[in-house]
C-alpha cells in the first residue's frame, strides 16, 4: 500500500476533529479553546512531521514541479504553526474563538491542497517500491508495524 493511503486516512480523522472543533469553538471558554488547541496542535504537528520527513523529502527531489508543490505545503505548515502559537497566546475568548476557526479553515485548505496536488504528484513521481518503503517507515513510526497491518 502507498504511504499516500495512510496519510489520507489521517486526513479523514483530522477533518472529523476539525469539524467537531468548529462546532465547539463558538461557545467555548478561553480555557476550553486552549485545551482544544493543544489537542489539535499535537495531532496536526505529528502528521506534518511525518509528511515532511517521509513524503515531502523524497518527492521534492524528483522534479521542479514537485519541489514547488512541497515548498508550498511547507509554507502552509509554517502558517499553521504560527496560528497555533498565536492561539496559545490569545487573551480573550472572542479573539481565541476567531483564531481557532481561522486555524481550522487553514488546516482544511491545506489538507485539500495536498489531496488535489501533492498526493497525486507523489504517486506519479515516486516508484511504487519507494511508496511501499515509505509506508513501512510510516507504520514503524506510528508503532503499527507488525500489528497485522500490511504494506
Amino acid at each position: 500500500m502507498s504511504i499516500v493511503s495512510y496519510l489520507l486516512g489521517e486526513h479523514g480523522i483530522l477533518y472529523a476533529l476539525l469539524d467537531r472543533v468548529e462546532d465547539l469553538a463558538p461557545h467555548a471558554s478561553l480555557e476550553q479553546v486552549r485545551a482544544l488547541r493543544d489537542l489539535l496542535a499535537e495531532a496536526i504537528q505529528s502528521h506534518a512531521e511525518l509528511e515532511d520527513e517521509l513524503l515531502f523529502e523524497p518527492l521534492e527531489r524528483t522534479f521542479a514541479r514537485a519541489e514547488a508543490a512541497v515548498r508550498g505545503m511547507r509554507t502552509m505548515h509554517d502558517d499553521i504553526d504560527h496560528l497555533l502559537d498565536d492561539l496559545a497566546r490569545a487573551e480573550g475568548e472572542v479573539q481565541a474563538r476567531e483564531q481557532f476557526l481561522n486555524l481550522a479553515a487553514l488546516a482544511k485548505q491545506h489538507f485539500l491542497a495536498e489531496e488535489e496536488a501533492v498526493f497525486p504528484l507523489a504517486e506519479e513521481a515516486l516508484d511504487l517500491r519507494v511508496l511501499e518503503e515509505l509506508s513501512r517507515r510510516y507504520l514503524e513510526r506510528r508503532g503499527l508495524l507488525g500489528m497485522g497491518v500490511h504494506v
